[in-house]
């Protein structure tokens, strides 16, 4: 982080403003920064794009319901899992008697909790809503027996969702010849679309498809000035320094938030390793720290949420298992062995991944760290 901010730090003053006045967000930028909630990446891009240029952002409704259907999947499973825990707990106590307790919020509730949060993050960051397109079913029709992108060839219709979205927001940008947008998705199959196929007589350098983070650094280098860039650039710095030295808080963290799955242990030829269990969190590296940039014009002190990518080295329980490696290579028949038994030892294993904190910060400096959970690794 720091050696980008450095970057752009070097080219900032001959940086022209941005092209486009428009921003839409595709579903997959929203369900990687865990929409309703907003990750510090999409957070700076809509405060950048809204607050520096007043170029407006949109979500296309479809956006939204797709969304929420990810999110409600997400949680139903979630639940399953929780069921099958408790009976899984109940197997394992066999005969003996055992009361499990897989009660959870309800789904309805959970659902009007996730609207208005929705709700706040959109009036926050002053996001608007585009409806669906007017195209006809027919004309859908039409463009999918021809493979028209993002409809795919041989797909059987394959590319519907992408189709009703783009059709969304292509509506919302025809009618200003003069104005441009992007569109932030990370599907390829958009950004092959035909668009003189798709929508005739939209032009094509109208509008440009194109991921978060690129767009997020061209914000940046438009806008960035002395007096915004140099305190985001110190507060960085600041942040890695007063990380580094309150190692233990991550430590204690890691020791409690760590499950086995995250963990990876060295496996030799002829060798698989499984974790069992943590033992212990022996030592952290943080490698960066990301932070919000602040607002300029307000007071430096402030509460904020940033984002530490750390690496820990940790002694687990481990299951070591020995299998013939070089009979998977042969032909030749080889003598048949029992298996060896499997080793049960402590051994050395490895994370590497980022935590969610929160901070107080005064006069540029960070203090009180609260890390409050480890982020999801991205699909």
């Amino acid at each position: 982080m720091r050696q980008r901010a450095e970057a752009v730090i070097s080219i900032c003053m001959n940086a022209p403003p941005p092209d486009f006045q428009a921003i839409y967000l595709d579903t997959n930028p929203l369900l990687i920064a865990e929409w309703p909630g907003v990750s510090v990446a999409l957070g700076n891009l809509l405060y950048g794009a809204h607050e520096w240029w007043g170029i407006p952002a949109f979500i296309p409704e479809p956006v939204l319901i797709e969304a929420e259907e990810h999110w409600i999947r997400d949680f139903q499973n979630g639940v399953c899992g929780l069921r099958n825990a408790a009976q899984q707990i109940k197997r394992k106590a066999g005969s003996v008697p055992c009361e499990t307790n897989a009660e959870h919020t309800s789904l309805d509730v959970m659902r009007d909790r996730y609207r208005t949060m929705q709700d706040e993050t959109m009036r926050r960051f002053e996001v608007g809503i585009i409806p669906f397109g007017t195209k006809s079913v027919e004309e859908f029709f039409g463009l999918a027996t021809r493979y028209i992108r993002p409809f795919k060839d041989g797909g059987q219709g394959s590319g519907f969702q992408d189709a009703v979205i783009l059709q969304s927001v292509l509506e919302h940008l025809h009618p200003d010849e003069n104005r441009k947008g992007i569109f932030i998705t990370q599907d390829a199959v958009l950004k092959k679309t035909s668009l003189e196929a798709f929508f005739p007589g939209f032009g094509v350098d109208r509008i440009e498809f194109i991921e978060l983070e690129t767009v997020r650094e061209r914000l940046v280098r438009s806008h960035v000035e002395s007096h915004m860039i140099a305190p985001w650039r110190e507060e960085m710095k600041n942040a890695l320094r007063a990380a580094e030295a309150n190692k233990r808080v991550w430590q204690e963290f890691l020791a409690g938030a760590l499950k086995e799955s995250m963990l990876r242990g060295t496996s030799g030829f002829g060798t698989s390793v499984t974790v069992l269990k943590l033992i212990s969190v022996d030592s952290i590296t943080i490698r960066s720290v990301d932070t919000p940039i602040p607002e300029p014009g307000e007071s430096p002190d402030r509460n904020v949420t940033v984002s530490v990518e750390a690496t820990a080295d940790c002694t687990a329980l481990l299951r070591r298992e020995r299998f013939d490696f070089l009979a998977w290579f042969s032909d030749t028949p080889r003598i048949e062995r029992p298996p060896e038994p499997p080793e049960i030892v402590e051994g050395k294993v490895h994370w590497a991944g980022k935590i969610r904190a929160t901070a107080d910060v005064a006069g540029r400096q960070f203090s009180n760290f609260r890390p409050e959970e480890i982020e999801p690794e991205k699909e």
